[in-house]
């Protein structure tokens, strides 16, 4: 193969890649916001219709980074039965892929600051 093929190549498996991660962060990001709202629902013993008209008040409260990571840890461990660890690598680990993300450019930056 030439190198303008292998340059297509990679440029359709990355837009492929990025494609699944778009879905795959839509469909966990969905999870993460229906454990919240099932570990609110859980926690405060409200029946479905009361929870129609508070899904508003908890898309607020979900907003709230350490209030929403522990109603969806909650949520996760009371409605799916998860372990405590997996609850919470479920809900820190888009955090923790940012805060790598950040270091590395980080390091890239100071890098290219040190060589030129």
């Amino acid at each position: 193969m030439d190198n303008i093929s292998n340059v297509k190549l990679l440029n359709s498996l990355k837009r492929f890649f990025l494609f699944l991660a778009g879905i795959s962060y839509f469909l966990v990001g969905f999870l993460q916001v229906y454990l919240t709202w099932k570990g609110f629902q859980i926690y405060f013993d409200l029946e479905i219709l009361s929870m129609i008209v508070l899904t508003p008040i908890l898309f607020f409260l979900a907003e709230i980074p350490i209030i929403g990571t522990i109603l969806g840890i909650y949520g996760a461990i009371e409605f799916l039965n998860w372990s405590m660890l997996t609850s919470v690598v479920f809900f820190t680990f888009p955090l923790i892929i940012m805060l790598v993300i950040y270091l590395l450019v980080l390091v890239d930056n100071v890098s290219k600051s040190n060589k030129s």
